[in-house]
Order: structure tokens, then C-alpha cells, then sequence
């Protein structure tokens, strides 16, 4: 597992649309789909399961994402937001 992927696990629970956290993440949709896949590979479970909408994540992917609750456990709205706000800051000031 690295660390970027956990930033695109994240991501799409967050967003719960492989498409647009693939924009928001500056990849291509195949490469996040690669990803997830081999992120959930080693796991040996599944993280999401398609929609009509996008993916909806498992109950591994609500309980295995980091937090208090975790992005997959809360609204769409508020995750997409401070995922959004969290990618987005940037430190002030020089060295």
C-alpha cells in the first residue's frame, strides 16, 4: 500500500465518482481505476461497488478509511469539501 494511494481511496469516498476524482487528482480515470483496484487487490476485499451515479464503497472501504468515522462514512457534500479544501492549502510564508 502507498500513500498515494490512500490519497485516492480517500478521494473517491469522498467525491464517490471515480471521474471526477480523477480531475480533482490530475490522473486519468483508467489510472485511478488501477489503482483502487490493486489497492483493493491487497486487501483481498472489495473497497466499491458501481452505481448509476458513480461507486458507493463497501462496509470494509466505511470502516478501513482513516478518521474518526472516516470520508467513506460521511455525507457527500461535507467530504467533498474538505477533501477539496485539504488538497487545495498551501503553507504561507518562506523559508
Amino acid at each position: 500500500m502507498e500513500l498515494r494511494q490512500m490519497q485516492y481511496f480517500v478521494t473517491v469516498c469522498g467525491l464517490r465518482n471515480m471521474s471526477r476524482a480523477a480531475r480533482q487528482l490530475f490522473v486519468s480515470r483508467q489510472a485511478l481505476s488501477k489503482s483502487m483496484a490493486k489497492l483493493s487487490e491487497e486487501l483481498g476485499v472489495p473497497l466499491f461497488v458501481p452505481t448509476a451515479r458513480g461507486v458507493q464503497p463497501t462496509e470494509f472501504a466505511r470502516r478501513f478509511s482513516p478518521g474518526s468515522g472516516g470520508y467513506c462514512g460521511r455525507s457527500r457534500r461535507s467530504s467533498a469539501t474538505s477533501i477539496s479544501a485539504g488538497t487545495r492549502a498551501f503553507p504561507a510564508g518562506g523559508i
